[in-house]
């Protein structure tokens, strides 16, 4: 059979080879995504960072913290010294080089993030940056998302975090918002499925795979057209 999947085209080939192997296989495992309170994180944020920051921003600090669990389980290991020579420091060059990589992206929306008490004018940029990542560090914790224990031990290396639960709900509607019949008026169109009836399926979009998806259906109150997604 090799061979023969040898002769084909490149893709169709590996397409069979991949078919053709185990699958058998574990995910790996992951850490759920965190379930805190909304007030205990919004307490956070409107102490922890200044007033103006936006909602953009704290997304892209949630994210970062929570998509980067090699980079803090490397800081945290580094805050729990056991050995001759090992010190702990409140912003690792870990830490830093992450708070400089989210600073880069921000760009100007950085200031958002710090507070007025958090920097003076005399601060170089070392000092700024140092801030920011402590504020990481803070947000991991409040995201228990940091594996340190309030004894100071090291919980063991943080895993991925699973986004299952906070996977958005999709559903599947036409693509016209009013009735394109030529004999009819541009009518706003009517959702015409009963509920009961509404088909499920199982959408593949952007390489994520979405279950139970509803496909709805729309109808011209006037000419009685119906419109799918993908159909008159």
């Amino acid at each position: 059979m090799v061979s023969n999947i040898i002769k084909m085209p490149q893709v169709v080939g590996l397409l069979l080879v991949f078919a053709n192997m185990p699958a058998t296989f574990a995910l790996p495992d992951q850490h759920p995504f965190s379930d805190i309170s909304f007030n205990l994180f919004s307490n956070f944020i409107q102490q922890s960072l200044g007033p103006t920051v936006s909602l953009l921003t704290v997304l892209v600090l949630v994210f970062s913290v929570l998509e980067n669990p090699e980079c803090f389980s490397l800081h945290a290991w580094q805050q729990c010294p056991k050995y001759p020579g090992e010190k702990a420091s409140a912003a690792s060059g870990w830490i830093k080089h992450l708070a400089h990589a989210i600073q880069d992206k921000l760009g100007s929306a950085t200031a958002g993030l710090l507070r007025t008490q958090d920097i003076s004018k005399d601060m170089s940029e070392d000092q700024v940056l140092t801030v920011t990542a402590s504020k990481l560090v803070a947000l991991a914790q409040v995201l228990q998302f940091y594996p340190v224990d309030k004894n100071g031990m090291f919980l063991g290396k943080l895993k991925s975090v699973s986004q299952k639960s906070i996977q958005t709900v999709q559903v599947i509607c036409p693509t016209s918002v009013q009735c394109m019949t030529a004999t009819c008026n541009p009518c706003s169109l009517l959702q015409a499925t009963k509920t009961r009836d509404i088909p499920k399926v199982t959408l593949v979009k952007n390489f994520i795979t979405y279950d139970k998806v509803s496909v709805l259906t729309g109808k011209c109150p006037d000419c009685l057209t119906l419109y799918h997604a993908d159909h008159e």
